[in-house]
């Protein structure tokens, strides 16, 4: 594994949600969203996060090896969430995670969605 990027935040752990992640393995997760978790644990004791991250910014792009991925903000329950557009060997793949389309960032989202797929 050479990467990890994490598209929201959750009220659980990362081990818990993402398995123990070796040290050496960068993770890519939104400084504000590590902020929100870490007062949610400091007042619930549910767990805290113990691997140092890299800030991801919306559409900032980030490389990892031979692999490009664009953080897209979307509309979501958990402030601060994103989709990621992946670029490899030419090829293109949208992780949508578990967006909404219905939100107050509706217009965000298909703006970028339309701009990116007619690239």
């Amino acid at each position: 594994m050479t990467g990890v990027i994490i598209s929201h935040r959750t009220s659980r752990p990362l081990p818990e949600e993402y398995g123990e992640i070796l040290p050496e393995i960068p993770v890519y997760f939104a400084d504000i969203s590590r902020k929100i978790l870490e007062t949610v644990f400091t007042f619930t004791s549910k767990g805290n996060i113990t691997h140092d991250t890299i800030d991801i910014q919306d559409q900032v792009p980030i490389k990892i090896k031979d692999i490009t991925v664009i953080p897209y903000i979307v509309d979501h329950s958990a402030y601060n969430s994103f989709m990621f557009l992946v670029s490899a060997d030419n090829k293109k793949i949208l992780y949508t995670g578990d967006y909404r389309n219905t939100g107050y960032k509706r217009r965000i989202i298909q703006t970028n969605i339309k701009e990116n797929t007619e690239k």
